[in-house]
């Protein structure tokens, strides 16, 4: 245990952090009742991840509480990327101040053309849908090009919201694509675009295919094509 542990007490900005961090839950269980995506098991993964970090950092007179800064970083990261989902699910700002942004890897803007009108079946793929029609409706917004989780990973099954489950091997595989589709959109980390941008320049840098690095699959060429004629009528136009 670290020298800036502290036992018996959480600090101020840790009791502060978890009250947001439960105000926040309440209002995404209240946002998700009203979506059709209600059962959805991502966003229920994701209600589980955040009830169990709640549960984790409880403190009460009767046990032992020791705080640790990566629990701190995790309320806090846990906290901002909850409001962000709760946003992209139902498009309704969780605060008053909270201000919309996207976060997003290389590879993401692929599957957002493959989904350009998919009404996708509720599973853990759902927050494509929800991400999608949030993209449509802020062509204006910013959008920070990410190497790392983003906004559309922070529902998956295979996330624990601060970093990927998968196994080293496929993570590797995935950061490689997302390097290759970087360079090939001509677009660097931590650059920012607005969607506009981003989905005009991905449907003119990627023009088939074969060029997402499987991303979209073979069987679904038709559909890219048409969603790559889709985004680029949509944004040329607004």
């Amino acid at each position: 245990m670290g020298p800036e542990n502290e036992v018996g007490a959480p600090t101020q900005q840790t009791i502060q952090l978890r009250e947001q961090l439960q105000e926040a839950l309440e209002l995404f269980r209240r946002e998700l009742a009203l979506t059709r995506w209600a059962e959805a098991r991502s966003y229920r993964h994701l209600e589980a991840l955040v009830q169990d970090l709640l549960d984790r950092t409880y403190f009460s007179p009767f046990h032992l509480f020791v705080e640790m800064p990566d629990e701190r970083t995790a309320l806090s990261v846990t906290l901002d990327r909850l409001r962000q989902v709760t946003w992209i699910m139902s498009g309704r700002l969780p605060t008053a101040d909270f201000k919309p942004r996207f976060h997003v890897r290389p590879y993401h803007p692929a599957y957002f053309i493959v989904w350009h009108e998919q009404d996708l079946a509720v599973d853990e793929q759902s927050r494509l849908d929800d991400v999608v029609t949030r993209l449509k409706a802020h062509p204006e917004l910013e959008v920070e090009i990410v190497r790392g989780l983003d906004d559309v990973c922070a529902a998956c099954l295979f996330t624990d919201i601060y970093r990927c489950l998968k196994d080293a091997d496929n993570q590797r595989h995935w950061d490689g694509v997302n390097d290759r589709l970087l360079a090939k959109q001509g677009l660097a980390y931590g650059q920012r675009l607005s969607v506009r941008d981003l989905m005009l320049n991905a449907a003119q840098a990627l023009p088939t295919w074969e060029d997402t690095e499987g991303v979209c699959p073979s069987e679904k060429a038709e559909i890219y094509q048409l969603g790559r004629r889709y985004w680029r009528a949509l944004l040329s136009d607004t």
